[in-house]
């Protein structure tokens, strides 16, 4: 299923729609038009609710889920196609689909979980996405990698932790690794 997601993702920021292959409008810039840039917003966010059933849209840019213990957001690009920095809420922990917290990136996504149960990042199309993180929260994370060509999780392997109150800018070799995460 995390397969189908990157493929609509992939063909949402190629093209501009699925069903389109028109060219930006002159003068749009190198992201296109504001009316491109919202319709690929909507796109992305639309195919992650057909991905992971049950969230609520609660911005143009967000959805959250389980109560709001669990939300991603995208930040459309700014003027130039830089991403505003996108900073982790309080009391949580977030998962930063690019280097310094998607911060000079042209696009990207931030994962925000306030829940301490094990979790897969592969039900919210996150599986090996993750290339920064910040920790706001007072629990350590435990980050987990899942084993190739594994069944079950008795092969997975610790990543990194998380520490309290932290954060990683980039994650070195261990980047587009993280499956799943838990509370330790």
């Amino acid at each position: 299923m995390a397969g189908a997601f990157a493929a609509v993702l992939a063909a949402v920021a190629l093209s501009g729609s699925p069903a389109s292959a028109s060219a930006d409008p002159p003068g749009a810039g190198a992201q296109g038009s504001p009316q491109l840039q919202a319709q690929r917003l909507r796109e992305a966010v639309d195919a992650q609710l057909r991905l992971t059933p049950g969230g609520t849209r609660t911005a143009a840019d967000e959805v959250s889920w389980h109560g709001g213990k669990v939300v991603m957001t995208w930040r459309p690009p700014a003027d130039g196609g830089v991403v505003p920095l996108v900073t982790c809420r309080s009391e949580g922990w977030c998962f930063h689909e690019h280097s310094d917290f998607n911060e000079g990136s042209s696009s990207g996504r931030t994962l925000w979980f306030q829940d301490c149960n094990w979790q897969d990042l592969a039900d919210w199309g996150f599986s090996d996405k993750t290339s920064s993180w910040q920790n706001r929260s007072g629990n350590t994370i435990k980050v987990i990698n899942h084993a190739s060509g594994k069944t079950g999780h008795g092969s997975d392997g610790t990543l990194f932790r998380m520490s309290p109150k932290s954060s990683a800018r980039s994650i070195g070799s261990n980047n587009d690794k993280a499956d799943h995460f838990e509370c330790v």
